[in-house]
């Protein structure tokens, strides 16, 4: 009996937690674009990286510099923790 009460107790509360729930998304970047980049360029030069996989991979790290530059963000300062 108490299984079946808390089971049921369980199914009525468990929607109201979801109702007014809102998500907030936040990117903290602790390394810097030049880093990124770097790391990627030992990779590539390792072996790790074919040519196409290195171009589309740079080309997606400056794309990101872009969308950062629109939106007033900066890759270049050090994260305060």
């Amino acid at each position: 009996m108490l299984r079946t009460s808390t089971a049921a107790l369980l199914l009525l509360l468990l929607p109201a937690c979801a109702v007014g729930n809102r998500a907030d998304i936040t990117i903290n970047r602790h390394i810097t674009l030049g880093q990124e980049l770097m790391d990627l360029q030992a990779a590539h030069e390792a072996g790790a990286l074919t040519d196409e996989e290195y171009a589309e991979i740079r080309l997606k790290l400056h794309d990101m510099l872009d969308l950062e530059s629109d939106f007033g963000l900066s890759t270049l300062t050090e994260p305060t923790d």
